[in-house]
């Protein structure tokens, strides 16, 4: 999934995230996730909204798997406390390609906030208010 040669710590706790989450495993997400964490994902379709905490962090990607995403990072840059990781997201399945940025906040090595931003926030809700999982 992601595949940067950048050695910052904070890229290393999002390849674990991902790693994880692409196997549902929720121990793995546990251990790169803080308790309180929340993820952002805008938008105007049954997956926006913030979730809150593993449970519900770990039902999106769920849903997501589910829908048969792959993701392949394009482009990530991390300082102490943020990573910006941009992807492109796609799924066979449903025959859908989609390019999201995702701002994430670090804190004490964990996840805290993960923010999706859409490029064509048109086209991702078009997919997620047509597509079933």
């Amino acid at each position: 999934m992601l595949g940067s040669t950048a050695t910052h710590p904070n890229l290393g706790v999002i390849r674990k995230f991902f790693e994880a989450s692409s196997h549902g495993d929720r121990d793995g997400l546990r251990a790169t996730l803080a308790e309180n964490a929340k993820w952002i994902f805008p938008g105007r379709h049954r997956f926006s909204g913030t979730k809150n905490g593993l449970n519900e962090i770990a039902a999106f990607f769920g849903e997501l798997r589910r829908l048969g995403f792959r993701f392949e990072q394009l482009v990530a840059e991390a300082t102490d406390r943020y990573v910006i990781d941009c992807e492109r997201a796609w799924t066979d399945k449903y025959r859908v390609e989609l390019q999201w940025c995702v701002l994430w906040k670090i804190e004490n090595g964990k996840i805290v906030q993960g923010a999706h931003f859409a490029a064509d926030q048109r086209k991702t809700d078009r997919f997620f208010n047509t597509v079933r999982a």
